[in-house]
């Protein structure tokens, strides 16, 4: 994200200072170790991810980059792109649809608990 914000905006944005003082530098060792695509190898159990299409705060393409992470990685991941739809879920219709993604999903991936 912070790469990202920096491509978009300049090195001197404001979104870059954000991310800079929240999380570190682009290029700090830490950052870079504690970046979830870079560790989807250690990802133990099955990912759903949602995201709205018309995010402005994240863009799609940070879902899209870990769900490629996930698949390199061979783990078992679901993408549900979530159309019209912002970062905070504004339209009810969409809130239903997530947490009937989220049932069906747990119910799929951890049947004993649907039960």
């Amino acid at each position: 994200m912070l790469g990202y914000s920096q491509a978009k905006t300049g090195d001197e944005s404001d979104s870059v200072a954000y991310w800079r003082v929240s999380i570190g530098g682009a290029y700090d060792a830490n950052v870079i170790a504690k970046s979830p695509a870079r560790a989807a190898e250690n990802i133990r159990a099955p990912v759903l991810l949602l995201h709205g299409i018309d995010d402005t705060v994240v863009p799609l393409s940070q879902s899209e980059t870990m769900a490629r992470a996930l698949d390199r990685a061979h783990k078992e991941y679901q993408l549900v792109k979530l159309p019209g739809e912002d970062h905070w879920l504004s339209r009810s219709a969409t809130r239903i649809r997530v947490l009937s993604e989220i049932e069906k999903f747990l119910a799929t991936k951890m049947p004993a608990a649907a039960q």
